[in-house]
Parts: structure tokens; C-alpha cells; sequence
């Protein structure tokens, strides 16, 4: 009944929700539609920009084609100019004006060349219908024009004499007579004027002039055709590329438009009361480059720059090509529109295939899952998929083998619990005893029986004597979910009423909708025991080292008394007996006078020693480099006397120390290198290695012989060579070593005689710069 039950209640608890299967096949779904929709969103971007950058590309080439059709209309212009400038009529004219209106070379009169003159530029104009007049005007009598054919709607007119006006007011008039030869002018683009004024067609020109000079050099006049510029842009802009949106515009913002269908707009001009110029042309108006792209929200557009004027690089016509970014971008959107049917049909079919495996893996999670909520461990037989060779099979032969491995760890949990030496009890959340081994027992002198229902103030106190409270011990975040395990000094009370020292350990174990104390209490009373020993024999030693400070100070002092008295009266005999005694007598009481002294040094270095392990070091950021400067200045003229030379290193650091100890180190280890040394010039070097840490003090002096190497640093070890060098007590390396080591470090040295000795040694951690650069912001 109970398994039929279990079983109905995991069956219903499977029905009330979506079933896996259908879960893991909205999930695969989503996730391949998330796929392909994040791959949609790459391929188009992908394909666009390459798109896009293609269209540029082709719009540049066809932009560059059609600019260089306006480069040779204009080309065109400067050479019609420049020729008829040397056809025979225009020296002619000159000739003839300037003798009478007869031309002396061949009698040829001015009404002639005039006459001549008038028949080219009525030939030329009927071949460009886009030129408006072509003149011949001298520079003198106010620009009077001397020959004038315009071309109007009507037809070709010739501009009698009486009509010939002067252009000496007209801009570009000016303007020309700056020309030299060969050398040609377009003037800017503006409504034609005629006698001063803006004539009744409007018609927006612009004048091509080339000068005409006579043999003297003097120029006489110049040649100018007047263009229709509406025309010529209407010309240069009949090669654009078909289905392009194309414009030609000058440096003024003077533009025409083709439309795709080859249609001319109206034409802009600068100086209509309607003018008003689109993005486009704005943009490029004032554009700086020779040529370039510009990209707008709907449209691609490419632009080329012709300097039409050498003398004046502001002035400009340009060509600008564009087309739409929906044209250019048709093909990918269509490509896009055929990839997002293909992957939403690619989507469902993963879906459809997907159904059947991810029902059959629910079925089989759906067994496992009523096993595992079975408390019959016979459950774990045959209803589960053990027999399925993938994951889901292993996952059933894993759940069986967990449920045979959790009773094994309950039963070695249980032996473990029954055999440990301490204490322990479970608690629930009202502090009272719901569980404990059998070594509570005897900590308490309880049965187990017995233990079980006391409220935890019953068998344990606080420090202070006062009822225990798991509260007060763990504050709030014991209470708020903490895992971590506490440990505490807490005072057990035994059945027999005595009390006892205890160690409490204790960890939260959270259960469904309440928790657990587990509670480890140790019997501490003969550690306590132990520490009290071993306090007592830290006092005795602190008082035997007083005593012991004390007495070798006494000593110092008692000993110090006697060898000043010997050295005294060995001073007076010398004095008041001079004449009374011999050489050997004397002899004798300066040897005795050097023996109280350096008994007396032995003295005062005993008592430095013995202080030097009980005086707490006084440690601070110490600059090395600051030390060794000092010690260098303070010993310089002992130094050159003895012809000492001290080489300090660049990278000394600055170290956490007792900067009175380090700084005697240093200075024993420099003195005694420079001490004993026997050459005429004499080396010291200190150095440091900052990837080790090792300080060395390195000589040339006499060495130590390698037997000597270990006895170097005994209290004072004198070296027979020694003698020779110094009357030292033998104390200083002693000192050194001590100081040292209560710094952590060590030393040690190599050396070989007759070439010097080198010592290295650490400062423990401390000289590390980072170390002590965190040490001082700290």
C-alpha cells in the first residue's frame, strides 16, 4: 500500500507540471530558434557590409568615368578658346585698327578680318548649341567688344557695331586682364548681363576667356565663349550610369539633377530666391577631398572633385552618383528571406525529432526519480533502466549503487560515532538532547537513556558560570544559515555535581523547514592542567632570567673595579719608578696594563651579549642604503688613511628592523674588512641581490682558512692571524650572528686565504621592497 501510494503521489506530482519531455523539446526548439535567429542577424549583417562596401566601390568607379567627361568638356572649352585666339582674324583685327582700319601686310581692311571672324564663331556656335555668345573683346576703349555672335532660342544673331558693348565693369573682365599667355580663365557662374544688367532670359553662364596678345607682347584682347551652364551640365551628366541617381555641382552649391530614368531635374542656381540645397549637395559643397563617399539613412553616394580653375583651387565642379540602400540591399534581403524559411523549417524538424528521445528519457528519469523517494532499498531492483547503455543507464546504476552506499556510510557512520573519545550530543532547536554515542556517557555520567530530553543548561555552563545558550555564543549568523563550525570553552557539569573544563564544537545541520545542533564536548581538564605547568615555568624562566641579567651586571661591575685598580698601579710604578726599573720591569707592567684592558673589553662585550637576546628589537622601515651612507661618512678618514676603498651597492632596499642592531652589523662586517686586510690597497664592497635577498660584504684581505669556518662566529674566537691585526676580544662576528638571527636571517661566509673573505646574509621576508612598502601604508 505504501508503494502504491508513493508511486501515485510521484505520478501526480509529474502530471501537475509540464512532463521533461516536453521541456527538453521547447528547449531544443527555442534553442535552435535562438540559433537561427542570432545566425539570421550575423548572415545579414555579414552580407550587408560587403554589400554595401561593393556598391561604393562601383559607384567610385562610375563617379570617376562620368567626372572625366566633365574634365574634357571643359578641356574642350580651353582649347576652342585658345584656338581661336590664333586663327589669322585676330592678328589681323589687330593689325588693321591699329593703321587706319587697313591691315598693312596684305591691305586687308577691319570690316574684313571683322567679317571673317564672324563666319567662325557662327560655325562654331551652330556646332555647340550649348554656347550662348562668342566674343572678341579689346582691352581698349573700356573693353569694347569688337566682334559678338550670340545664339539665342531664335536662332543665330550678329551683334552689329552700334550694339557692342563696353565689359570694362564685368567681374571677369577684370579678372582676365591678370591673364598671361597660354593661360586660361572660367570665370564664376552667373545670370548673363547685358548694358549692366541681368538680361530678361536668366540664363546662368559661364565664361571661358583666353587673352590675345599682339607682337609686342602688350595684350589687345581677349577671346571669350559664353556657356549655357545648364546645358553643360546637362552634358556632362549624359554618360551617367543608368539607374543612378546622379548630380553635378560646382564649389557655389549650383547643382542638376539626373533621375534613374535618365530624366534631368530643374536646375539649382545660387542666386534664384527659391534656391535650396539638399543633404546631398550640402555635404558636398564644402567638401575638402578630391573625392569620397557619403552614406545617409536611405542612400549610398560617391563624389569626385575637377579643379576646373589652376589659379583659384576654390573653385570646383564635381560629380555625385547615388543610389538607394534598399536597391543595394534587395538581393540580401531576399537572400535573408529564403535563410529564415529554410531555418524555421530546419527549427520544427528538430523539434519533431527531438519528441521521442526526450519521452523516453522521461520515462526513464520518471523510474528513477519514484525509487529514489522510496525508503524500500528492495526498490532499486528491476523497474530501474539499469539496462540503458547511455547516460540515463548510468544514472540508474549510479542511483543503485548511491542507495547501497548510503546504507554502508550510515553503518561506518554509526561505528565511528559509538567509538570516538569525545562527547557527542545532537541538539534540536529548543537545546534539548535528541541524540548522543556512547562516550557521553562517561563525560557526564549519564546513561544514554538518561541524556536524552535534558535541555542543554542542564549538563553544560558558560564561562562565567551562567546556563549555556547556543544563541548567545553564535550571535544572529549562526542562526541566519552560517555552515562554518565554532569552537568554544564552556564548563560540563558531571551527574556527580562536580564541574569540568570542557571544549564545545558545534555546526548548524539545516532539515527541511527546521535544524540541528551537533555538538562535540571534549574534556579539557588535564590540558588545563598543562597550561597552568606551563605558564609556572614561564615565570620561573622570566625571573631566572632577570636574576641572571642582574647578576651578570654585578659581575661586570665587581670585575670592572679590581681591573682598573691593577691598571692604575701599574700606571703609577711605571710613573714614579721610571728611573728605578729596567727595560724587562717595564716591559712587564705595560704587558699587565694591556691585559687589564682588554679584560676589562671582555668584560663590557659578555654583558652586551647577554643583553643583546633579552631587549626587545625596536623594528621600523629602515632605508640600507641611508645606513650605509652614514657608516661611510663617520668612518671616511680612518678610511683614506689606511687607504680603505668602500663600494656600496645602488640597490640596497629599505627593510622592516631594528635599525640600531642592523646598522652594528654592517659596521662590524665593514671594520673587520677593512681591519684585517694586508694589502697596500685595500677593497670593501657591499652588495645585495634583489632576486635572493642576500647581503654580502665582500674583502681582499687575508681570508680564513677553511678550518676556521665554522669557530668564527663562537664568543671570543680569535684567529691566530688575527693578532697581527688588531687587539680585539674576538666578540664582534658573535654579536653580528646574534643579531641576525633575531631578524630571522642567517649568515655564512666563503674565503680563501690570502684573497679574501665574503660574508652573506638575510633579513628574513622583511627585505623585500613590496613587503615593506605595504608595511609603511599599513
Amino acid at each position: 500500500m505504501h508503494s502504491i501510494s508513493l508511486i501515485s503521489g510521484v505520478r501526480r506530482q509529474f502530471s501537475s507540471s509540464p512532463s521533461l519531455a516536453t521541456k527538453t523539446t521547447i528547449f531544443v526548439g527555442a534553442s535552435a530558434m535562438v540559433f537561427a535567429v542570432l545566425l539570421c542577424v550575423f548572415y545579414y549583417n555579414y552580407t550587408r557590409k560587403i554589400v554595401l562596401d561593393s556598391e561604393i566601390r562601383n559607384l567610385r568607379e562610375e563617379t570617376r568615368i562620368v567626372a572625366q567627361k566633365f574634365a574634357g568638356i571643359y578641356k574642350e572649352l580651353q582649347n576652342e578658346a585658345f584656338i581661336i585666339s590664333q586663327l589669322p582674324p585676330i592678328p589681323g583685327l589687330i593689325a588693321s585698327t591699329r593703321n587706319n582700319d587697313v591691315d598693312p601686310k596684305d591691305g586687308s581692311t577691319t570690316a574684313h578680318w571683322r567679317g571673317r571672324l564672324e563666319t567662325i564663331f557662327i560655325s562654331l556656335l551652330r556646332a555647340r548649341s550649348h554656347y550662348t555668345q562668342l566674343r572678341y573683346i579689346g582691352v581698349a576703349d573700356g573693353g569694347r567688344e569688337l566682334v559678338r555672335v550670340d545664339q539665342t532660342n531664335d536662332g543665330i544673331d550678329v551683334v552689329t557695331q552700334q550694339n557692342l558693348q563696353q565689359k570694362e565693369g564685368e567681374r571677369y573682365f577684370q579678372e582676365s586682364l591678370r591673364l598671361q599667355a597660354g593661360q586660361t580663365y572660367f570665370s564664376d557662374v552667373t545670370y548673363n548681363r547685358e548694358h549692366g544688367k541681368v538680361d530678361a532670359l536668366m540664363t546662368p553662364t559661364l565664361r571661358t576667356i583666353v587673352p590675345v596678345f599682339d607682337d609686342d607682347g602688350q595684350m589687345f584682347g581677349l577671346i571669350v565663349i559664353n556657356v549655357n551652364y545648364e546645358k553643360l551640365m546637362q552634358l556632362g551628366l549624359q554618360n551617367s550610369t543608368p539607374s543612378r541617381v546622379a548630380y553635378a555641382i560646382n564649389n557655389h552649391g549650383d547643382y542638376l539633377k539626373i533621375d534613374a530614368l535618365s530624366k534631368f531635374g530643374s536646375f539649382e542656381f545660387h542666386e534664384d530666391q527659391s534656391y535650396l540645397p539638399s543633404e546631398l549637395v550640402a555635404h558636398f559643397k564644402g567638401y575638402e577631398s578630391d573625392e569620397g563617399s557619403f552614406k545617409s539613412e536611405d542612400a549610398l553616394s560617391y563624389f569626385v572633385k575637377l579643379n576646373v580653375n589652376p589659379g583659384n583651387p576654390d573653385v570646383f565642379v564635381g560629380v555625385a552618383q547615388t543610389t538607394s540602400r534598399a536597391q543595394a540591399l534587395a538581393p540580401v534581403i531576399a537572400s535573408l528571406r529564403s535563410f529564415l524559411f529554410f531555418s524555421f523549417f530546419l527549427v520544427a524538424l528538430i523539434s519533431l525529432l527531438t519528441l521521442p528521445l526526450a519521452r523516453r528519457m522521461s520515462r526513464a528519469l520518471q523510474a528513477i526519480a519514484m525509487a529514489l523517494q522510496s525508503e524500500d532499498a528492495s526498490h532499486f531492483g528491476s523497474d530501474l533502466p539499469v539496462y540503458m547503455r547511455d547516460e540515463i543507464g548510468a544514472l540508474a546504476r549510479a542511483s543503485r549503487r548511491m542507495a547501497l552506499d548510503l546504507n554502508e556510510s550510515r553503518a561506518k557512520a554509526a561505528t565511528v560515532l559509538e567509538n570516538v573519545a569525545d562527547a557527542i550530543l545532537t541538539f534540536d532547536d529548543e537545546q534539548v538532547v535528541i541524540g548522543s554515542n556512547r562516550a557521553a556517557e562517561p563525560t557526564f555520567g549519564y546513561s544514554r537513556d538518561t541524556l536524552i530530553g535534558k535541555r542543554a543548561e542542564e549538563i553544560l555552563l558558560s564561562q562565567d558560570g551562567e546556563p549555556i545558550s547556543f544563541v548567545e555564543l553564535r550571535e544572529d549568523r549562526f542562526w541566519t544559515g552560517s555552515k562554518e563550525h565554532a569552537e568554544y570553552e564552556v564548563i560540563g557539569l558531571h551527574a556527580s555535581g562536580r564541574t569540568f573544563p570542557a571544549m564545545l564544537t558545534m555546526r548548524r545541520v539545516d532539515i527541511t523547514e527546521r535544524f540541528l545542533l551537533t555538538v562535540v564536548v571534549r574534556d579539557i581538564t588535564e590540558r588545563k592542567r598543562q597550561e597552568e605547568e606551563r605558564e609556572d615555568l614561564i615565570a620561573r624562566l622570566v625571573r631566572s632570567n632577570q636574576e641572571l641579567d642582574s647578576f651578570a651586571h654585578i659581575a661586570a661591575h665587581d670585575l670592572r673595579e679590581p681591573l682598573r685598580a691593577i691598571h692604575n698601579h701599574s700606571s703609577f710604578l711605571l710613573e714614579d719608578y721610571d728611573d728605578v726599573l729596567d727595560c724587562d720591569g717595564k716591559k712587564r707592567l705595560d704587558r699587565l696594563q694591556f691585559l687589564t684592558k682588554r679584560m676589562e673589553r671582555l668584560v663590557a662585550d659578555l654583558l652586551h651579549f647577554s643583553r643583546l637576546g633579552q631587549q626587545d628589537a625596536v623594528t621600523e622601515p629602515t632605508d640600507l642604503a641611508a645606513v650605509l651612507a652614514d657608516i661611510e661618512m663617520t668612518s671616511r678618514d680612518g678610511f683614506e688613511a689606511d687607504h680603505v676603498k668602500l663600494t656600496i651597492s645602488s640597490d640596497l632596499p629599505t627593510v622592516v628592523c631594528d635599525k640600531v642592531r642592523v646598522t652594528e652589523v654592517f659596521r662590524n662586517l665593514i671594520v673587520n674588512a677593512a681591519k684585517y686586510n694586508d694589502k697596500d690597497q685595500k677593497l670593501v664592497d657591499v652588495g645585495y641581490d634583489p632576486q635572493t635577498g642576500i647581503f654580502s660584504v665582500r674583502d681582499n684581505g687575508v681570508g680564513i682558512d677553511e678550518t676556521y669556518h665554522n669557530s668564527v662566529f663562537k664568543l671570543f674566537k680569535r684567529l691566530e692571524s688575527s693578532n697581527d691585526f688588531s687587539d680585539g676580544t674576538g666578540a664582534g662576528l658573535t654579536f653580528v650572528e646574534k643579531i641576525i638571527h633575531q631578524h630571522g636571517g642567517s649568515i655564512w661566509l666563503q674565503s680563501e686565504l690570502g684573497k679574501g673573505t665574503t660574508f652573506f646574509f638575510t633579513l628574513s621576508a622583511s627585505s623585500d621592497p613590496k613587503t615593506c612598502a605595504e608595511r609603511e601604508a599599513a
